[in-house]
């Protein structure tokens, strides 16, 4: 695995590279800047990482006990894929009726405070443009995934 840091980012300077075997164990000192690696890592616009000469579409930076669900409610998968869905074809008639689409505009048309909002975090989280946004893209904001070598996990205790 390549690590490549394209800027600086907190007390991590650039141009910075890496090459890590594909499960690696960062350790160090309080404050010796672990986290802001994990972070930069995490962050397309800040690196990139390549897994077997590919660039790694979704990295996600987990913190220590993101994992550790603590749900009290029954969710029905049916019910989640529907609004994936749901929101995948509203965006999408947005995005066509629109004479100009833009990000602003596809906001201001989605309905719901919810939506909007995770539209933005889609838009926020894929590292895609407004018009390059795949269903995808929604679905990974959503579940977390667990599909083969495009996703990089990073867990971090602090």
């Amino acid at each position: 695995m390549k690590i490549s840091i394209k800027q600086n980012y907190k007390s991590i300077t650039s141009p910075s590279e890496y090459e890590l075997p594909k499960f690696s164990v960062l350790t160090g000192k309080n404050g010796s800047g672990k986290t802001h690696v994990l972070e930069a890592i995490s962050n397309k616009k800040i690196s990139e990482v390549l897994l077997e000469d590919k660039i790694a579409e979704h990295i996600m930076y987990i913190r220590f006990n993101g994992l550790n669900p603590n749900i009290n409610e029954m969710c029905d998968p049916n019910q989640i894929t529907r609004f994936i869905k749901d929101t995948w074809s509203n965006y999408n008639r947005t995005k066509t009726l629109a004479s100009k689409p833009s990000v602003e505009r596809t906001i201001m048309n989605l309905k719901g405070d919810n939506l909007k909002n995770y539209f933005r975090k889609t838009l926020e989280e894929s590292g895609n443009s407004h018009d390059k946004l795949t269903e995808d893209d929604f679905l990974i904001v959503l579940i977390f995934p667990i599909w083969g070598n495009k996703i990089f996990l990073l867990l971090n205790s602090q």
